[in-house]
């Protein structure tokens, strides 16, 4: 099936994401490091030596080795831009140009780029005609210039003009040059290639922040230059083809026309994830993808899951195929897995809401029970899967045979009508003990057998509309955002502090914290249910407090006093704010009974995570209820975000009552004292916003990938079974991975670091084998809310 008639599939069974995007981008090219594959062009005479921009779309595929996008001249008299990479995964970017060996040019930028899952817009601009040394390489990730610099760099001197890029040498797109080919190979999607001759662009002129998503522009109406190209990858049969009118064609070498691919930055398709590859403990080897991460090969004594990108969400029809390769030996498997399943070491695809199918010997296995099913496969054989996420059915099928004379389009045969429709799940594969490998095809290849009526391929585009998103009524800027800002000590009679906040607050209801980054002060929490100036502390037990030269609420935001925990003169402080609204979060103001009692809440859905303070007389603990699909009981058990304590189990706080869409219930045990006044805060999850949970930790700076379905902007996470801080992050404070400032919840302490996560699009990682973040078989509980949903989220 042609790509086009894949993306007429697509718009036909409801592509929703297509009216967001000012312009689509319809291509990318797939280069593999087991190549070599690449492009490669001898430029002419420069318009100006001196200046040049390089922009390009990018979704990794590894990191593992250094991998030059564009390389020229020699390896050792040469240049290139390159991702870099150590024994972690690529941290950054790096512009070399080495005119000889002892008359170098290098900048090597920090900033983790390790996420595999969408695509990254990066801008690198060499103009030495600027007067500051530092403005004459630049680098620019999603929009956001890096200025963080790993060694000691060596700028370019004013007006040089003797380099190799953009001079009259051989260029290569998708490896360094050298002695011979294959130096430093690429391995990643690469779309919209653009290179200008002479000027120093910005990278607006690339693409624009629509509603905080980095989307492309058309830039066919650029001045490119001499040497300039932009390859769109539109041509099949000619990938180098340049369509800047400039004619400079790149000639290709080890790409074929099935390397052009419609995964680009405005449909981003899955694939096997790297992240989402590991073995089970005490065997060697491991699971290696390659062909843009749509194949998985192991090693013979290995015993591998391998899982993809994009989770299939709540609702919806999905559909993928996996070819064998190879002879099947026993429990290689494929099937699904929810998201909490692929956080374990395991292998079998035998998690207890999995559903597997052993090609091995035509086994299906549920809940980790098997029975016979199917005819087993071979190699060559091409394993269909179906997924009715709304039915909470799949299907298993064998080239265009459905096992069990099932039918897709009917309803009827399904190997199991038992599937979670909460929880997200992943196409997966497994091998075991090696001999078995496969090449996944998610829909951009074109699928070989025509999916059932209404299935569709996992891309971005065919994804749902979140309920807030970057293209929904809500927008995720409308209802939470993390603020920073730097106090000025003036008091309210004097001007105070106004921090403009971009919403009203005198109209609906809003809930404010601030904490000081730089001293020990606690937090101030605020709340327009409670009025101005009102404030509990997150970290203490002490009852309200009311004090006139802390928080009011105004038109625009908030006006601060001189409260030192609040507006300590050049002192840094975060705020974070949240408004009501049903689905998501939620203010209830109550007063004690002294006996168990249901209140009404406005979310209209279950809260998955609620605090409940005591305002007054007396002090008290923020008891907690958390509800993350972990295998405790949060009926029964409590927490407190006031204190590290471990998870206590005690039915008299939440009566041993699940919440509701309209009700909460609290009890007798200290959160329900008669005639005393509470405030009551309630998140819900959202799917693609707000994501309530748990994982386990192993042990490894190498941790688990932790699914949201959206790029975090914040998330708090504790220990659940032990007694461990409550950890805060987010992505103001960190611009760019790992992201390592933290504050604590439950304490008062200032800020702190220690690298711990990669925020990724889909979710984040554990970097870091810190006991409070990831003790090996450690339970942690965890809130986190988006920046944007992964339907439109860029790589970070």
């Amino acid at each position: 099936m042609s790509n086009e008639l894949i993306t007429a599939l697509q718009s036909a069974a409801g592509n929703v994401s297509g009216d967001f995007y000012p312009y689509t981008v319809d291509n990318s090219a797939r280069f593999d490091s087991s190549g070599p594959n690449y492009l490669e062009k001898t430029l002419g005479t420069a318009t100006d030596r001196k200046k040049f921009t390089f922009s390009f779309w990018v979704k990794p595929c590894e990191f593992t080795n250094w991998q030059s996008v564009l390389g020229t001249g020699g390896f050792l008299a040469g240049a290139y831009i390159a991702l870099t990479s150590t024994s972690t995964g690529t941290t950054g970017i790096r512009y070399l140009e080495q005119i000889s060996s002892a008359n170098a040019i290098k900048t090597d930028f920090i900033g983790s780029l390790r996420d595999p899952s969408s695509f990254y817009h990066i801008v690198v601009v060499r103009d030495t005609t600027e007067a500051t040394d530092t403005d004459r390489v630049r680098l620019y990730v999603n929009g956001t210039r890096f200025t963080q610099i790993n060694g000691t760099p060596v700028w370019p001197s004013l007006n040089r003009s003797d380099f190799y890029i953009n001079g009259p040498v051989q260029h290569s797109v998708g490896e360094t040059l050298g002695s011979s080919h294959g130096i430093n190979p690429l391995s990643a999607y690469l779309s919209e290639v653009v290179f200008i001759d002479g000027q120093g662009l910005e990278p607006t002129d690339f693409a624009e922040d629509k509603n905080g998503v980095w989307v492309p522009k058309d830039v066919s109406g650029l001045t490119f230059g001499n040497n300039g190209f932009y390859l769109d990858f539109a041509d099949s049969s000619n990938l180098g083809n340049d369509v800047s009118g400039n004619n400079n064609d790149f000639t290709s070498s080890g790409l074929t026309s099935s390397d052009q691919m419609p995964d680009t930055p405005t449909n981003n398709f899955t694939t096997f994830s790297p992240l989402h590859v590991w073995t089970e403990t005490g065997i060697a080897g491991s699971a290696t993808l390659s062909d843009g991460n749509l194949s998985a090969v192991a090693p013979a004594v290995a015993r591998y899951n391998a899982a993809c990108s994009i989770a299939m969400p709540t609702t919806g029809k999905w559909y993928c195929e996996l070819t064998v390769v190879g002879t099947p030996n026993s429990a290689s498997a494929v099937g699904i897995e929810i998201a909490s399943d692929l956080q374990a070491t395991r292998y079998g695809g035998l998690g207890p809401d999995s559903v597997g199918l052993r090609i091995d010997s035509g086994t299906k296995w549920i809940n980790s029970a098997g029975s016979a099913y199917g005819n087993g496969a071979a190699n060559g054989d091409i394993i269909q899967i179906a997924v009715d996420r709304d039915a909470g059915k799949c299907w298993f099928g064998e080239n265009n045979t459905w096992y069990n004379s099932g039918d897709p389009e009917a309803g009827t045969g399904a190997a199991s009508s038992a599937l979670s429709t909460t929880e997200p799940m992943f196409f997966m594969a497994t091998s075991y003990d090696g001999g078995c490998d496969y090449n996944a095809n998610f829909g951009q290849l074109g699928f070989t057998y025509t999916p059932p009526t209404d299935f569709l391929a996992l891309s971005t585009a065919n994804l749902p509309e979140p309920t807030i998103g970057p293209n929904s009524d809500i927008k995720p800027s409308d209802v939470f955002a993390t603020v920073l800002y730097t106090g000025n000590g003036t008091a309210k009679g004097s001007g105070g502090n106004t921090i403009n906040l971009g919403v009203d607050m005198t109209s609906g209801k809003y809930m404010v914290a601030i904490k000081n980054r730089d001293a020990a002060d606690s937090w101030m929490v605020f709340d327009t249910m409670r009025g101005d100036n009102k404030y509990i502390e997150f970290d203490s037990t002490d009852a309200e407090v009311t004090d006139t030269e802390t928080c009011e609420f105004t038109s625009t935001g908030v006006k601060l006093g001189n409260n030192t925990a609040v507006n300590t003169n050049g002192e840094d402080y975060v705020l974070y704010w949240f408004k009501a609204t049903p689905g998501f979060f939620d203010i209830q103001l109550r007063v004690g009974t002294g006996s168990a009692v249901a209140h009404d809440h406005d979310l209209g859905v279950k809260p998955n995570f609620m605090t409940s303070k005591l305002r007054t007389t007396y002090t008290s603990n923020i008891e907690t209820y958390v509800d993350g699909g972990q295998v405790t009981d949060p009926a029964t058990d409590y927490y407190q975000l006031s204190s590290n304590s471990a998870v206590s189990d005690n039915a008299t706080v939440w009566n041993d009552t699940e919440p509701t869409s309209t009700q909460y219930t609290v009890g007798t045990g200290g959160i329900n004292v008669s005639g005393e006044d509470y405030v009551q805060y309630l998140w819900a999850d959202v799917e693609g916003f707000c994501k309530t949970g748990y994982h386990k930790g192993n042990g490894s700076s190498d941790g688990p990938l932790i699914f949201t379905g959206f790029r975090p902007a914040f998330v708090i996470v504790k220990q659940s079974n032990v007694a461990r801080g409550w950890y805060i992050f987010d992505s103001a404070r960190d611009t760019y991975n790992a992201v390592d400032d933290y504050l604590r919840a439950d304490t008062a302490a200032a800020e702190a670091n220690l690298d711990s996560y990669d925020f990724l699009s889909n979710g984040f990682k554990l970097r870091n084998n810190n006991a409070s973040f990831n003790e090996s078989g450690g339970t942690y509980i965890y809130m986190a809310f988006a920046e944007n949903p992964f339907k439109y989220a860029n790589a970070r």
